[in-house]
């Protein structure tokens, strides 16, 4: 939009000074309506006037939300849990919700000062918090079929008041800054602005204790599998929610999860395969319904915000290979996951050493297949065993017959001498594959 026309909002000053009559700049001797001093400052910071924002205002004042935000969540992880170690509740209860609703009030000036936004839809929020409860209702069959366990977080009833204020302050400040840097950011590229929001509420929904280094393979998969596939497809659904509706779908979802997480006495209790399944899964049903739901109703009908409009423009061109490209992703996570955990017999071992170069080098990833038959095991196969705790995957260099049946000895390529013999039972299996260099993540997630 023209900046000339986005000065028509400057809430009548002009018009009270001249009677009734704005003031022709091309005239000769119009009086010149002049700006405080509060909206002479905000022109020059980009936006603290009292009329609509441009393009270019906009987006330097979402930058100012960015920045803001980015040093909440620093403050709330690092110092704030150090500065008041002793007073956890000034922690959560005080510090933390306002911090975030200042997150709120910036971000949700910048929105009222948008030129075009989605209208707000007190349906879809309900529409979307309901969907919610379907994502809690998942969780809880799969505790009924699995296990539960008892909540870290849920504590006597009189803090649930406390807790409600947490989780809306935090929800608030998150959802409403995630509408907003989307809308402004959108305007340059819609694919680039929904990407980069995904990833930074994405890492803002990470708890600090999660960026650490991972001592195992096994934490790993727990961290990566269990909570990050499923948080990065949670922000992947509201930045939808918040492309389709604005403010408040996106809170009304994730306020049914954080809820149940933060008020239920029991919790389930699920491996991180289960969890990586609902995770991903769910928010691509929710993201159906939602939409489903509400476009069967009046209001839905109606409905054509920014990013349906464009999509109009589009029609046709997502079909069938649409919904064929999220089974094919869905088909590939799940036979990753059947394949990682040994459901289908292989696992993968990343390798930690030198002792084989150059057939294996540190940073490979060795498929190892399970189950091997120790007789068809040959002088030159390379096996995996434990010293101990200590997985070793080196070189059949010779076999011996014992009075326990088949004894191998082994040894690294790059080892001077052999291991200590190992019998038939301490064999885990054999590697039948190499993937060069892909296990540099996982040391570097572990620290190594």
């Amino acid at each position: 939009m023209p900046e000339a026309a986005a000065g028509e909002g400057l809430d009548g000053a002009e018009k009270a000074e001249n009677g009734g009559k704005t003031p022709d700049a091309g005239s000769a001797g119009a009086p010149v309506a002049r700006l405080s001093g509060r909206q002479r400052l905000g022109d020059r910071v980009g936006g603290l006037g009292e009329r609509p924002h441009s393009p270019q205002e906009s987006f330097r004042f979402s930058l100012v939300v960015l920045a803001a935000a980015a040093l909440a969540y620093w403050f709330t992880q690092w110092p704030l849990p150090h500065l008041l170690s002793s007073h956890p509740d000034f922690n959560f209860y005080l510090v933390q919700p306002v911090t975030w609703l200042g997150i709120a009030a910036l971000a949700g000036y910048g929105w009222l000062r948008l030129v075009e936004r989605p209208p707000f839809s007190r349906l879809l929020v309900g529409i979307a918090f309901l969907v919610g409860v379907f994502h809690v209702a998942v969780l809880v069959i799969a505790g009924v079929i699995g296990a539960f366990g008892n909540s870290m977080i849920a504590g006597k009833l009189i803090n649930y008041p406390k807790n409600l204020l947490y989780i809306t302050t935090l929800l608030a400040g998150a959802e409403v800054a995630r509408a907003y840097l989307f809308q402004v950011w959108r305007q340059r590229s819609k694919r680039l602005a929904f990407a980069a929001v995904v990833i930074l509420f994405f890492a803002l929904a990470m708890p600090a204790g999660q960026w650490t280094p991972f001592g195992t393979l096994q934490r790993s998969f727990e961290v990566v599998g269990g909570r990050w596939l499923p948080a990065l497809a949670l922000s992947i659904l509201c930045t939808w929610l918040v492309s389709y509706g604005g403010i408040g779908p996106s809170f009304g979802y994730r306020f049914a999860l954080l809820g149940f997480e933060w008020f239920s006495p029991i919790l389930p209790n699920l491996d991180w395969p289960v969890l990586m399944a609902i995770g991903v899964v769910v928010p691509v049903v929710a993201s159906w319904l939602v939409k489903g739901i509400h476009q069967d109703t009046a209001e839905g009908k109606r409905w054509k915000p920014a990013a349906e409009k464009e999509k109009a423009s589009a029609k046709g061109k997502r079909g069938w290979w649409f919904w064929t490209s999220w089974a094919l992703t869905l088909a590939v996570v799940a036979a990753g996951v059947l394949f990682a955990t040994g459901f289908m017999g292989f696992q993968l071992v990343t390798i930690d050493g030198i002792s084989m170069e150059p057939a294996y080098s540190r940073g490979d990833v060795a498929v190892v297949r399970e189950g091997v038959n120790p007789a068809s095991l040959a002088v030159g196969d390379v096996i995996l065993h434990f010293r101990g705790s200590l997985p070793v995957l080196h070189r059949i260099v010779s076999l011996e017959e014992g009075d326990g049946g088949r004894v191998f000895i082994t040894q690294g390529d790059n080892v001077g001498e052999p291991d200590p013999s190992i019998t038939a039972d301490q064999v885990e299996g054999k590697a039948v594959f190499l993937i060069p260099g892909v296990g540099y993540l996982n040391l570097w997630l572990r620290g190594r």
